[in-house]
């Protein structure tokens, strides 16, 4: 079984009502999975597998694909909720891209964020949970928060960054990077981000706070629904692929991708969906986000 069958029958036994068609004439290779509750759309997948071999070193075709399938998934989330489904990160984040298919899905067992708390926690505690449950794993960070259930288990975990400074008409500004937030697979927590959020805030008080949303997974609607507001986007990226893991295309020289596609018969380049930046501004340009949207 491959990539493509895998993907499409994990899907199909999450939800028993899918279809499956070719959205791209161009790409025959790729498959769109529409998912459907009581007969109404309410999830696609875009299942992506690798390049064809004559076209694996070809940077230039891949982003012709990538401008493709960016164009499809703008369609598509005008009408549903979308995400893209690469080979690579099939392989290498496997029980961690079922669970995201899984949410999007709405399988998982839901907890009100009132009934949590959310407390300071180590970053090696953080780094553990994320390595285990964010499709990018752990990353440099200043700020950890954990969420604990009534029980007193962890089940969510946020990390921000220190303050950056410049200087504005203002005064002073002080800017933090949200930077991850995952949560226990099959677990939704309602008002999660937004608890976590207030948390840092009450801490901190930034005056700036931005973050990314994945375009392969997300709009950033989650974002906009905290205050957030779209600021710009980052254009898709190359990588190489090799042994599932993205490597920047831009770290190397245009010889040593060569040699790795040459000595590497698995090796391929690909382009992402690039991502979405969001902000929140606060004090000097706005008032606080409002409580409720907090709890």
């Amino acid at each position: 079984m491959n990539f493509s069958e895998e993907a499409i029958e994990y899907i199909c036994s999450t939800c028993k009502e899918t279809e499956t068609t070719r959205p791209l004439p161009d790409f025959p290779d790729y498959a769109l999975a529409t998912c459907s509750i009581e007969g109404k759309p309410t999830c696609r997948f875009l299942i992506i597998p690798r390049p064809p071999q004559e076209e694996r070193a070809d940077i230039f075709a891949a982003q012709i694909r990538a401008d493709a399938i960016q164009s499809l998934m703008g369609h598509l989330r005008k009408e549903t909720g979308a995400a893209a489904i690469y080979e690579d990160r099939w392989y290498r984040e496997n029980e961690s891209i079922k669970s995201r298919i899984a949410a999007h899905l709405y399988r998982f067992d839901k907890i009100m964020a009132r009934k949590c708390t959310v407390e300071r926690i180590t970053k090696p505690l953080a780094d553990d949970f994320l390595d285990r449950y964010h499709s990018y794993g752990s990353s440099q960070c200043k700020y950890c928060y954990g969420t604990f259930s009534p029980e007193g288990r962890l089940i969510a975990v946020s990390t921000f960054s220190g303050a950056r400074r410049w200087q504005k008409p203002e005064g002073t500004i002080s800017s933090y990077e949200w930077i991850r937030y995952a949560s226990l697979p099959g677990m939704r927590i309602a008002g999660g981000m937004g608890k976590s959020l207030n948390a840092f805030i009450t801490e901190t008080e930034p005056d700036d706070i931005m973050s990314y949303a994945d375009l392969e997974w997300s709009d950033g609607k989650a974002y906009e629904a905290l205050g957030f507001k779209p600021e710009s986007t980052t254009p898709s990226q190359s990588f190489i692929v090799r042994k599932n893991k993205r490597e920047p295309l831009k770290r190397l020289s245009d010889e040593i991708i060569i040699q790795a596609i040459e000595e590497d018969h698995e090796a391929y380049v690909i382009c992402n969906l690039g991502s979405a930046k969001f902000r929140l501004k606060r004090k000097a340009w706005q008032s606080p986000l409002p409580t409720e949207q907090l709890k």
